[in-house]
């Protein structure tokens, strides 16, 4: 993927199973890491060691993330 440490990552879905594992991960890399959640899962995203969580219930992580080249997520199709 060409990236290294101190760059930042977006992580979708940290609480669901996948995020909550790729967010230590990412973190133990190095990583800056973002993810979005509902503000009720907060303090487990900052247990899991996030920068930044994106509560998707009022901000669009489309806007808070422009111009990001790194982002991690899968889609259940």
């Amino acid at each position: 993927m060409g990236v290294k440490a101190g760059e930042s990552i977006f992580i979708s879905g940290g609480t669901g199973s996948l995020g909550a594992m790729a967010i230590p991960i990412a973190k133990s890399l190095g990583f800056t890491v973002y993810t979005n959640i509902s503000t009720d899962n907060e303090k487990r995203v900052k247990l899991l060691g996030v920068d930044r969580f994106i509560d998707y219930k009022k901000e669009s992580y489309v806007d808070v993330l422009n111009g990001y080249r790194l982002c991690f997520g899968y889609n259940r199709r």
